[in-house]
């Protein structure tokens, strides 16, 4: 996979950021469950501003935006609480845990806002739309959770993890374009989910060669356009990849 150079940079630089803010949060005494806490707070915030633009009748949803700045301003706590821990020392297992789960309930409040701003609309369609984006956020993380249980190794595969859900929540916010947020992340987290059910398949017919039974989805000589769909479905290039970066 060709590494993205400036993807990487721009990577460390965001760590320096953010270890330098954790840094002052700690001098503050503040705990990382706390941030924990306030980030999901805020999560609800922004999933109930999303039902509340049923209010706006202008073409550009200012309701919307103002909850996309809030998602943003959410997911920074989100961001911290893991770094606070890991440099202070108070990392645990329930924290860990607790994390997870509050990211659930998070993701949840969100996609589920999203749902309700569309039925109160009565548009059938995106409520089809929001309903399959919110089975794909909870399925790729429960899928993950449930393979890791069961095999070593990770289970990341799929573009769609959360980080991606809410960059591109946030961001559809932001543009007034609730709509296509909900698509891509309705198609994304959905083949993500189908990916890892294969990846544990293709694991389970090979226990001896694990890693080989996770690799390679088809021949290299196939036709180019069945490569590519390929490669669609089974998104495989990580973050840091020129690949991730420009679909995302």
């Amino acid at each position: 996979m060709t590494k993205n150079i400036i993807g990487k940079t721009f990577g460390r630089f965001g760590s320096q950021w953010r270890d330098a803010l954790a840094g002052a949060i700690i001098n503050r005494g503040i705990s990382p469950n706390i941030l924990t806490v306030t980030g999901f707070m805020i999560n609800i915030i922004g999933g109930v501003m999303l039902p509340l633009g049923i209010i706006v009748e202008d073409r550009v949803n200012w309701i919307h935006i103002v909850a996309g700045l809030v998602i943003i301003l959410a997911n920074i706590f989100d961001m911290l609480d893991g770094s606070v821990a890991r440099i202070s020392g108070h990392e645990s297992k329930f924290g860990a845990f607790f994390d997870s789960v509050l990211d659930r309930y998070s993701d949840m409040a969100l996609l589920g806002g999203a749902m309700i701003y569309y039925a109160l609309r009565g548009d059938r369609l995106f409520v089809v739309v929001s309903a399959l984006a919110f089975i794909g956020g909870v399925m790729t993380s429960y899928t993950r959770a449930r393979a890791e249980s069961l095999f070593t190794g990770k289970f990341n595969a799929g573009y769609m993890e959360r980080p991606e859900r809410i960059v591109v929540l946030a961001v559809s916010c932001l543009l007034s374009r609730l709509y296509m947020g909900m698509v891509f992340i309705a198609v994304f987290a959905s083949l993500a989910t189908f990916h890892r059910i294969w990846d544990v398949w293709r694991m389970d017919q090979n226990l001896t060669h694990p890693e080989r039974a996770r690799k390679g989805y088809g021949s290299v000589n196939s036709a180019l356009i069945i490569r590519a769909t390929r490669d669609f479905i089974f998104w495989t290039y990580p973050r840091e990849t020129w690949q991730h970066d420009l679909l995302g």
